[in-house]
């Protein structure tokens, strides 16, 4: 509140060699002599300058301070819109994040957008939810936005001409339709065919 504020160049007037601030989540260089150190651990995502300490060196009560950021941070909070067009294309993303860090160090939040067939979400959905999860520290992952266009493989692969395919084909156009129903309608259909792949594949075994 206004009772704690501090003028910025609180530290010059107090005769001050440094000023050294905390609750500050981020590194932040108030004044040469004064700074907010940051955390050692970034908190949540969007912070700059975060997970470090501060090394001051003072050489005398008039001379600038000397301060060098040393990096503490066991773990890397990024957040990431993705729009794709294609498992290959999750894949090379995903090569991407792996090649600027150890994935182990991640905590991700990815969004996902584009449109592709019904068969590549169900697939981009596994590989993320059943693996890249379980690679990162954490990951919040959203694929409210990456749209479903079946083809006519996919609608086979539910069923060939039986009730079924009557089915996945009116969930599909109630979900281009667009409108409050498109979201659920599209969300049915991927489970109608996840679930109709597990039956095939237990019938199988």
């Amino acid at each position: 509140g206004a009772a704690n504020l501090l003028a910025a160049d609180r530290a010059r007037r107090a005769g001050l060699a440094y000023l050294a601030l905390g609750d500050w989540h981020g590194h932040l260089a108030v004044g040469p002599a004064t700074h907010y150190s940051g955390t050692p651990e970034p908190d949540d995502f969007g912070r700059t300058a975060t997970g470090l300490v501060l090394g001051v060196e003072l050489a005398g009560p008039a001379a600038p301070p000397r301060v060098v950021e040393h990096r503490t941070a066991r773990y890397d909070w990024i957040a990431a819109d993705w729009h794709i067009s294609g498992s290959d294309d999750l894949a090379a993303r995903l090569d991407g994040l792996a090649a600027a860090s150890a994935l182990a160090g991640l905590v991700v939040r990815l969004r996902i957008a584009g449109r592709v067939s019904l068969a590549e979400r169900v697939a981009i959905r596994d590989r993320l939810d059943n693996g890249v999860a379980h690679e990162l520290r954490w990951l919040d992952l959203d694929l409210s936005e990456l749209q479903a266009r079946p083809t006519e493989g996919d609608l086979a692969e539910i069923d060939l001409n039986g009730v079924l395919r009557d089915a996945a084909e009116r969930l599909q156009a109630i979900a281009e339709e667009g409108g409050g129903q498109a979201r659920l309608a599209s969300a049915a259909l991927e489970r109608l065919y996840v679930e109709h792949q597990r039956a095939r594949r237990r019938g199988g075994a």
